[in-house]
């Protein structure tokens, strides 16, 4: 599924996209704030339908703590998905979680969000997320 990504302006954060089109690449240069949303996405959910969200990272003298994906409706500001980076290690990795949609016709925002986690140092490093998915399953 292709996504075109709204890249917030965010100090101490830059975004590129990779040479193959398939991913972004994040970088972090510890001077960024305690909290923001590097990437937004509208998306459109179907009533009753299961979605399967993917992603696959891997980080470059970084760990994942503080970055997560969340999905979330505008109206009600409910969070519909919450998935985590891991902390530890910087291999390859894949991020796989399912989604209900309830309401129906839902518009709703995909965003990866910095949250800087007590008694943690900013990130300073690279992160790439590629082969990112939002597919309805049966």
């Amino acid at each position: 599924q292709g996504f075109q990504w709204g890249v917030q302006r965010v100090d101490g954060v830059a975004v590129e996209r990779l040479r193959d089109q398939r991913g972004v690449r994040i970088k972090f240069s510890r001077v960024e704030p305690e909290h923001c949303i590097i990437l937004g996405q509208w998306i459109a959910l179907s009533s009753g339908k299961t979605y399967q969200f993917r992603v696959a990272y891997a980080a470059s003298g970084m760990d994942g703590a503080g970055l997560k994906w969340v999905i979330y409706s505008p109206q009600s500001q409910a969070v519909l998905l919450s998935v985590a980076l891991t902390k530890e290690g910087s291999e390859s990795r894949m991020i796989e979680a399912r989604l209900d949609s309830q309401a129906a016709g839902q518009l709703a925002r995909l965003e990866l969000r910095y949250d800087r986690e007590p008694g943690t140092v900013r990130p300073e490093g690279a992160i790439e997320f590629s082969h990112l998915a939002l597919e309805s399953v049966p």
